[in-house]
């Protein structure tokens, strides 16, 4: 009977393959809405914006993800490639902000789930109307598979601008 029971609670903690969810017991998580969502190898991805206030205007990108498989699967946001398109279809390259350079490739347990919006941001100050992430690189697959956003910019006021307005 106890052995059972374990096995039930062990169950309910792990990822389920194609859930695009976290694991029972993470509560309070808001799953992203609208994610493109779509499975390379053992990866089941989800891909969507987050708005941020970024007084630079950069695009925040949330990414989930869970392993369906047993073994570890390669999560590599700190290299995957990242552009931002105009509305005259320019690209430009998007680069992570990431100052403390936490950005590194990191092993997903098999059957867990993960995580993390990362802010991007153009060198240019580009109109910027979508953003598209390679998802592939993100699992180290060969074939590059574009996944594409509409970029919502949400501006924060200066002190001056706030102040400007009355």
């Amino acid at each position: 009977m106890r052995r059972g029971l374990a096995a039930l609670l062990l169950a309910g903690c792990t990822y389920q393959a194609g859930s695009y969810r976290p694991p029972v017991g993470m509560a309070g998580y808001q799953p992203a809405r609208g994610a493109t969502r779509l499975a390379i190898g053992c990866v089941d991805l989800a891909v969507s914006q987050r708005v941020v206030d970024d007084a630079e205007g950069g695009l925040a990108v949330q990414y989930e993800f869970g392993n369906r498989c047993e073994q570890p699967q390669v999560i590599d946001l700190a290299t995957v490639r990242v552009v931002g398109r105009t509305a005259d279809q320019r690209e430009i390259p998007l680069h992570a902000y990431d100052p403390d350079s936490e950005l590194t490739p990191l092993e997903l347990d098999g059957k867990s789930w993960g995580a993390e919006a990362v802010l991007y941001r153009d060198e240019l100050g580009a109109d910027v109307r979508q953003v598209c992430v390679d998802v592939a690189s993100i699992v180290h697959a060969d074939a590059a598979r574009l996944v594409c956003i509409a970029a919502e910019r949400h501006a924060v006021a200066t002190a001056a601008g706030a102040e400007g307005g009355r």
